[in-house]
């Protein structure tokens, strides 16, 4: 929670490794139950797959993943693969890199929340892979407020709410 990792310099190309978090904790909805929680990951060269799935919480919350720290475009994320029963599966997250793999957010609890919210995925220098969100959650949208930019390509779109009283899909 609220840490920062860095790997890398200006000159010298770091990269981080897959980012694998869990949590089953039902509680309160931010600090102890939200995997990560507003933590930040900077890597000169790529960061490998993002995986973070929650119980009570949001699967990604407040964090910021930026590859290519030193903007030579050669830093990239890899896929993001985020999930939540009851809370968001990616809220007010940051994704940047020269290319971003495929987005996979679902909510799977009819008392979850939007998949992906408040959130902003830039390729800075080609694509941004598929996109696919979904939600079960009562009055919640599979994609909102979030803004997707690739100097390349945006792969398919895919986004589903399937909760009879959701608000819309996108």
């Amino acid at each position: 929670r609220n840490s920062t990792f860095t790997a890398g310099t200006e000159d010298v190309e770091g990269n981080i490794g897959d980012i694998n978090v869990t949590t089953a904790a039902t509680g309160s909805y931010h600090a102890i139950s939200a995997a990560p929680y507003y933590s930040s990951f900077i890597a000169s060269g790529n960061i490998g797959n993002i995986t973070a799935s929650a119980v009570g919480g949001a699967g990604i919350d407040g964090e910021t993943f930026t590859a290519d720290s030193n903007n030579d475009d050669s830093g990239d994320i890899g896929n993001v693969t985020a999930s939540s029963v009851s809370g968001y599966a990616i809220n007010y997250a940051t994704f940047t890199g020269a290319n971003i793999g495929n987005i996979l957010a679902t909510v799977t609890g009819t008392d979850g929340d939007d998949a992906i919210d408040d959130s902003t995925f830039t390729a800075t220098a080609g694509n941004i892979g598929t996109v696919t969100a979904g939600t079960a959650g009562d009055d919640s949208d599979a994609i909102d407020d979030s803004i997707f930019t690739a100097t390349g390509n945006i792969g398919d779109i895919t986004a589903t709410a399937s909760h009879p009283n959701s608000d819309d899909a996108i």
